[in-house]
């Protein structure tokens, strides 16, 4: 199974994200900048001296608005996205040496289905079918607690979500799947509640939007 690409995770794995590592979050419109460093345990401190352990708690609380897709919002100071640093630790355990079998197989393809998906969002060419399809990527022909959520996983590994919620519909209704949500600075904002900071226990290991509706059954 795709792990989750915990923001520690990411900073135990490339170099480029070291202890001290200045990161910025330029709002598109005002030009606003928001600045953060990243600590030696591996969160986001903003320059206020509050520290996240997620992009998305730290965008959100750096602003006061939310919430965020902190991936894409938090860049270095070449511009390279955090989103764009994780994709690329997705690509390197997907790249990694499995120990054979249907099971490594089924999930090196979904892994490009993924990629696949990411682009064509992004280049606004989504892809639109049922959520009996989508389902099908994860091998499942029915759904439950335990596909949707090892669904909802792997899509927010990638920076994709489903529209409306694949989990709200019926199984043979009709879902696009859509990349992360752009920074509407000119749109009413709700205020987000931050995540757990720093000294909070930490909850599931998937970075999650709004919360999602109990899974209907097929």
């Amino acid at each position: 199974m795709e792990k989750p690409p915990r923001f520690r995770r990411l900073t135990g794995s490339n170099r480029t994200i070291v202890p001290g590592t200045q990161l910025t979050f330029r709002r598109k419109q005002s030009g606003e900048a928001h600045l953060a460093k990243v600590t030696g345990d591996s969160r986001i401190e903003l320059s206020d001296g509050q520290r996240f352990k997620s992009p998305s708690a730290a965008a959100a609380a750096a602003t006061g608005r939310g919430p965020y897709d902190g991936w894409t919002a938090w860049a270095l100071d070449d511009g390279t996205l955090l989103d764009v640093l994780r994709q690329s630790l997705l690509d390197t355990v997907a790249e990694q040496p499995s120990s054979g079998g249907s099971a490594a197989d089924v999930s090196a393809a979904r892994h490009a289905r993924l990629k696949d998906a990411r682009r064509q969002a992004d280049a606004d060419t989504p892809i639109t079918f049922t959520v009996r399809d989508l389902l099908g990527w994860w091998g499942a022909s029915r759904r439950g607690y335990l596909i949707s959520e090892q669904t909802a996983s792997e899509l927010t590994n990638h920076g994709l979500s489903t529209v409306p919620d694949f989990a709200a519909v019926g199984i043979d209704d009709r879902v696009t799947l859509t990349g992360p949500s752009l920074d509407t600075e000119n749109m009413d904002e709700e205020t987000a509640e931050p995540e757990a900071a720093v000294g909070v226990a930490a909850g599931p290991q998937v970075l999650r939007g709004p919360p999602r509706r109990a899974a209907r059954g097929p």
